[in-house]
């Protein structure tokens, strides 16, 4: 507003999401259509070592590669590196951003000046004035050799690879395909209790679902940070494990960060928490004692509700 160039950061999931936190610190959406310019929306990935990069053979591809290439059938070829002298062993040397760019069209400024924003109609504008997603800037670079699958897949966590089944379901139905691409939903378990656990992996394995069950919040992380696919959580919320409040902050700053949807087991005499749920309309939670029909039954009307 005064001809200053005012860079600044904020943490949101994706560029979009930068509006309702602006808003959420008194900024009005007026002023952001008047002073706003660009938003960026960036992670960091690892460079392939120019080094020891060489092309994958197809034979030789790894899980997530051939996940990659059903998915991106007209993809172009994979790389991977070795590890040598010039990157320490480690196959990678050097760090590329993926980018999210957005600049606020005019159709944006006019949307975000209306008396209720169009949530919907704000996103499309700014998909068809130019502005990719994280997975998409991700792709560019494995399909230009500069890093590799799991490498984005670690950065964009399992939303990555919803994202590429959705895009070619998508594609493939406008095509007029018969055998649309299926993916089996993945669920991460998060459950210390033993028995429990390994009844509600049994369980969901029987109903199709492909499972992992770790024990705690560490074995989650692991998990995710190894670029696997994860379409639902399952976390088992254990009552002393934290005050209410410190429980609730806990999970929703980590999911908030991943993107994943979950359903929360909650202790029995957990009112508190309970409430803490309900004003934030965190509705996907059972609470314990439960037996695995309804946890599945749960899981299942959570799954069928993202896809609509």
């Amino acid at each position: 507003l005064t001809g200053h160039l005012v860079l600044s950061t904020l943490h949101t999931i994706d560029a979009l999401s930068s509006i309702s936190r602006l808003t959420d610190l008194g900024v009005s959406p007026t002023l952001i259509a008047d002073a706003v310019r660009f938003v960026i929306n960036q992670r960091l990935v690892r460079k392939l070592c120019q080094s020891c990069k060489a092309e994958v053979p197809e034979p030789e591809l790894l899980e997530n590669e051939r996940l990659f290439r059903t998915l991106r059938p007209n993809s172009k070829s994979l790389f991977r590196s070795s590890g040598c002298e010039d990157c320490n062993g480690t196959g990678f040397r050097g760090r590329l951003p993926i980018a999210q760019i957005w600049e606020l069209s005019e159709q944006s400024k006019r949307l975000l000046r209306a008396a209720v924003i169009d949530e919907a109609a704000l996103k499309e504008d700014a998909f068809n004035s130019g502005m990719k997603s994280l997975h998409d800037s991700g792709i560019d670079l494995i399909e230009a050799g500069e890093t590799s699958v799991d490498e984005v897949a670690r950065v964009n966590g399992g939303n990555f690879w919803r994202a590429l089944g959705n895009t070619a379901m998508t594609h493939r139905s406008h095509q007029g395909s018969k055998h649309p691409i299926t993916m089996t939903e993945k669920l991460l378990l998060v459950i210390e209790d033993e028995r429990l656990r390994h009844a509600l992996a049994e369980t969901l394995s029987q109903l199709g679902y492909v499972v992992t069950a770790v024990a705690d919040s560490n074995g989650a992380r692991q998990h995710i940070e190894s670029g696997a696919p994860v379409d639902l959580l399952l976390i088992d919320v254990e009552r002393e494990s934290a005050t209410p409040m410190k429980a609730f902050t806990n999970l929703h700053s980590a999911l908030a960060y991943s993107g994943l949807s979950a359903v929360l087991l909650i202790p029995e005499g957990s009112e508190a928490l309970e409430t803490l749920l309900e004003i934030h309309n965190a509705s996907d939670w059972i609470r314990k004692p439960t037996t695995p029909d309804v946890v599945a039954q749960t899981v299942q009307a959570v799954l069928k509700r993202r896809h609509l």
